[in-house]
């Protein structure tokens, strides 16, 4: 499973997992990003599957 995460890319060997575990699994605050499966911004309870492009995009805060 290949994932972008700013200028990184991230290589996992997994099925599938959910985006909850796999936030947590890198240890990402899950406020302060947005994660897209295949262009769509998906919920924490969504599951990944291993062929899906997936970026997790860093949200910017501000006022």
């Amino acid at each position: 499973m290949e994932i972008e995460y700013g200028a990184e890319k991230i290589s996992l060997d997994l099925e599938f997992i959910s985006v909850e575990k796999l936030l947590s699994d890198l240890n990402i605050n899950p406020v302060e990003v947005v994660v897209t499966q295949n262009g769509q911004i998906v919920l924490e309870s969504s599951i990944l599957k291993q062929k899906d492009e997936i970026k997790i995009i860093q949200v910017i805060h501000g006022g």
